[in-house]
């Protein structure tokens, strides 16, 4: 009796800790099978990474993937934006260079860019052929 007690704990734990890892799965079911009292996943779940990966993923407007480059008189400027949701910015002025690495996701018609240690940009954005503006830049950037 107290082993049967105790499985059924262990069972009942186990499946409590898989639903708590799992953030997003369709049409889950959980079966227990009162014989052996082992209890079955029958589903695919993801867990929480994955979800948030490609929750991003989704994010990304795949035409704004890629280098972009402005250059005038005083310096260059040169974005790199990664389909996994990362980039960076580049700027060079004379022997001056100055790098970081940002993460961004787009919002309907604005880009929230993300840096470690300052407050999220966020800021309109529209694409070209082969230009990029970026609202808070106040230039357009060409494809490299």
């Amino acid at each position: 009796m107290k082993k049967s007690i105790v499985k059924n704990i262990l069972s009942v734990s186990v499946v409590a800790a898989m639903a708590i890892s799992v953030v997003a799965c369709s049409d889950t079911v959980v079966e227990t099978n009162s014989e052996s009292e082992e209890t079955i996943i029958d589903t695919v779940v993801e867990t929480e990474t994955e979800a948030r990966n490609e929750t991003v993923e989704d994010s990304i407007d795949d035409s704004l993937v890629g280098v972009w480059t402005y250059e005038d008189s005083e310096a260059s400027r040169v974005y790199t934006f990664n389909d996994d949701g990362t980039g960076d910015l580049t700027i060079t002025s004379g022997d001056s260079v100055i790098s970081w690495e940002f993460t961004y996701s787009v919002d309907g018609e604005n880009i929230v860019i993300r840096r470690d240690g300052h407050e999220d940009e966020v800021t309109d954005y529209a694409v070209g052929d082969d230009t990029l503006s970026l609202g808070f830049e106040g230039v357009e950037f060409t494809r490299s």
